[in-house]
């Protein structure tokens, strides 16, 4: 099971919320954990889980960061929901 988990990225001038940086997250042995391989992670259920959480976060701020690698940065179905998270 992977899950994005959110820190929120301030405006220590202002103290507020800017946007959130999305951390992957995946539940084995019991616990939340970072990956074994970022790649391994099949980009149609990264790219559905990246779009359902920047659904919720858009009604919160107008900005997100979201790592990848660059297997993932090559490949179109991600790219293509890189694309549509910044439409919802």
């Amino acid at each position: 099971m992977l899950r994005f988990f959110i820190q929120p990225q301030l405006n220590t001038i202002v103290d507020s919320v800017i946007g959130y940086e999305m951390l992957i997250k995946e539940y084995r042995d019991g616990t939340w954990r970072m990956p074994a391989s970022f790649s391994a992670i099949p980009a149609h259920d990264m790219a559905e889980l990246l779009i359902a959480t920047a659904k919720e976060l858009s009604l919160k701020v107008g900005s997100v960061s979201f790592n990848v690698d660059r297997n993932q940065i090559l490949d179109d179905q991600l790219i293509h929901a890189l694309i549509a998270a910044q439409t919802v």
